[in-house]
């Protein structure tokens, strides 16, 4: 009789928590999160609460200060002490730049290799590079989703997939799993025209055994001022995914909301987006799982940038909002 009433319980909890969201698994260590910033302090604190509220992972998030102005540098290393967050100062002196990409990309670029040869690379777990503009916004299990894979990420590259690198604004290494680590690089390959994290290109041809996980394009979907479906492209050729040629001139996209529930965005979201709550030129990436601010050091007009973070920070309190 006890047999049976345990077998109810564990039924009935099952029945009623459908949406419970779990790291099936087995997780050895805590995953790293590691991000670069060198403006808006603020949004340290929004994926703090991001991370917490999001991944189901157990995982420790560190700051790497690359601020080149003194004032915003104090700023981040005071916002991370009240959080509690590790906050570790990128080197300024001895800054190389290329040829050919601005000096941010190269700037982020080393940044990357210094977060990597700091903590990275001897790390003997799941590392996660992340954009200091990009949250989880919905239950997302590291773990599980690098499941099988030594690494993943965003396919970037020319047309064609002969130079494919992953995008180290959202990237997951296995790090006890990848060979030869160290060789590693995260610059803009200017020879072969790769923005920031195009070197990691050399890294994947020369190590052709890695396990590699690409994102599906058609869960990238990017809008621009006006909030309409901006691109979404086919690997390996980037040909356009998505393309909305009735809405093109038009000021909105009356099948914006169409496009997003078929790919599964939730209807909060969409609302969201529909009445331009969210910043122009953001993007989602793995559906409505990641939201990245998109070019936020890319404005120089000073009401773009208000207006750009003002809708950043509302949308952000909403998606936070029973924290």
């Amino acid at each position: 009789m006890k047999c049976s009433i345990v077998k109810v319980c564990i039924i009935l909890i099952a029945y009623c928590m459908p949406t419970a969201v779990f790291c099936v698994q087995q997780q050895s260590q805590k995953i790293r999160i590691i991000t670069s910033t060198s403006n808006h302090p603020e949004f340290i604190a929004y994926q703090d609460k991001a991370f917490k509220k999001f991944l189901k992972d157990e995982y420790e998030f560190i700051v790497f200060n690359d601020a080149f102005d003194a004032e915003i540098a104090n700023e981040i290393d005071r916002v991370c002490s009240l959080l509690h967050i590790a906050c570790i100062r990128v080197p300024q002196e001895n800054r190389i730049v290329g040829t050919v990409f601005s000096w941010g990309s190269y700037r982020h670029g080393q940044a990357i290799e210094y977060m990597m040869k700091t903590v990275g690379f001897d790390y003997d777990g799941i590392v996660v590079l992340i954009d200091s503009d990009l949250f989880p916004i919905k239950n997302f299990c590291v773990t599980d989703f690098l499941a099988g894979y030594d690494c993943a990420g965003l396919r970037m590259g020319p047309q064609g997939g002969t130079m494919d690198y992953m995008w180290p604004g959202l990237l997951f290494l296995r790090m006890n799993a990848l060979p030869n680590k160290e060789t590693m690089s995260f610059l803009p390959a200017d020879k072969e025209w790769l923005d920031t994290g195009g070197s990691f290109y050399h890294y994947l041809h020369k190590n052709s055994d890695v396990k590699k996980l690409f994102f599906k394009q058609k869960t990238r979907f990017k809008l621009d001022t006006m909030m309409r479906p901006y691109y979404l492209y086919d690997a390996p050729y980037r040909k356009l995914y998505i393309h909305c040629p009735e809405c093109i001139e038009k000021e909105s996209c009356i099948h914006t909301g169409r496009i997003l529930r078929h790919f599964g965005f939730r209807d909060d979201i969409i609302q969201q987006i529909l009445l331009k709550k969210i910043p122009g030129e953001s993007e989602f990436l793995l559906g409505d799982t990641f939201f990245h601010l998109s070019n936020s050091s890319g404005y120089h007009k000073i009401w773009q940038v208000q207006e750009r973070e003002a809708r950043m920070r509302n949308f952000m309190n909403y998606i936070l909002s029973d924290m």
